[in-house]
């Protein structure tokens, strides 16, 4: 697979994923103004409950940040070419849509609904791709055990 840059969904704002979590567009809005400072991001494939991008695994990265369409974030990510070192490029390859949640640690607030609403402070690590059938339960585990 050559190198090529898609447009994908990042995860959404201002409403709860499927494990009950909301990032209000405000906070989203710093985090990535935050992450995107100067910088690419590197992303790979799920995320790791320590919240750190092995390098080894990387699957993509984001040179621009990406934007808040409504209630959806939308970015481009530049997939990398196939390598023997990351098995994972594979995966990537063969799925049929690609969608990225993102990965980052905070506080939450228990709102009372039964929704955890992340507070401002939230420090974004990347957006990660997942499965898109199966949500984003490994990056909102990040929110929650830092």
């Amino acid at each position: 697979m050559t190198k090529k840059t898609i447009t994908v969904k990042m995860g959404c704002v201002d409403k709860p994923n499927k494990n009950g979590f909301i990032i209000p567009k405000k906070v989203m809005e710093h985090a990535i103004k935050e992450k995107f400072k100067d910088r690419t991001v590197w992303g790979m494939l799920g995320c790791t409950l320590d919240g750190k991008i092995q390098l080894s695994k990387v699957t993509h990265c984001i040179k621009e940040p990406p934007v808040i369409e409504g209630d959806e974030i939308i970015g481009e990510i530049l997939l990398m070419g196939h390598s023997d070192i990351n098995p994972d490029i594979g995966i990537v390859e063969a799925m049929d849509e690609i969608v990225c949640a993102p990965c980052g640690y905070g506080t939450v607030k228990d709102r009372g609904d039964g929704v955890m609403e992340v507070q401002p402070g939230y420090k974004l690590i990347s957006f990660n791709i997942v499965a898109p059938d199966i949500g984003t339960e490994e990056s909102d585990k990040i929110v929650i055990n830092f």
